[in-house]
Formats: structure tokens, C-alpha cells, sequence
């Protein structure tokens, strides 16, 4: 899940991007979550007792909770998340809708 995050958000800043669309929150978003990810990745490399899993229930988490907004400061992108990750709804890279 925490790589698929950090694919489908550099996919969507490209996407806006040729569109022209004012990507400047997203790509903070998208620093901000990989400098997040690159850290705790870190910690969970020199910690043998910790599970990339238990970095993915805690990604789940904190996405349906809310309180993922800490790591990518956009309420917009938490919501957008949720929904993703809670209904199983897909982001169409042509229509740049949920379906």
C-alpha cells in the first residue's frame, strides 16, 4: 500500500501537470509522504522485529482515521485516499475521476 501511495501520487502530478493544472500542493504532498516513507521504511530496515505490514495496517489507519493529513498536509488528498481505500474505488488516469 505505501509504495502504490507513492506511485499513484507521482502518476497524478504528471497527469495534472499536462493538463496545466496547479500541482504545487500535490508535489508538497508527495515530499512530504516520501520523506515520511523514506524514514519509517528506515526505522522498519534496522528493527528485524517489525513487519512492512504492520507499516501497512498503520498506513490504513491512519488514512481512514484522518490523522494521515499529518504526514502529507492536504485534506484534500486524506479524503481522496479514504475513498480509495475504503470503497475500492479506482482513480482513472483519463477522466482523473474515482470510479
Amino acid at each position: 500500500l505505501y509504495d502504490e501511495i507513492m506511485i499513484l501520487m507521482t502518476h497524478m502530478v504528471e497527469i495534472y501537470n499536462s493538463y496545466k493544472i496547479d500541482t504545487r500542493r500535490l508535489k508538497n504532498s508527495l515530499n512530504n509522504y516520501s520523506k515520511w516513507l523514506t524514514d519509517i521504511k528506515h526505522q522498519y530496515n534496522r528493527c528485524r522485529s517489525m513487519s512492512f505490514c504492520q507499516l501497512e495496517v498503520f498506513l490504513r489507519a491512519s488514512i481512514e482515521d484522518g490523522s494521515f493529513v499529518k504526514i502529507v498536509k492536504n485534506e484534500k488528498l486524506n479524503e481522496f485516499l479514504r475513498v480509495i481505500i475504503t470503497k475500492g474505488k479506482r482513480f482513472n488516469y483519463v477522466t482523473r475521476q474515482l470510479e
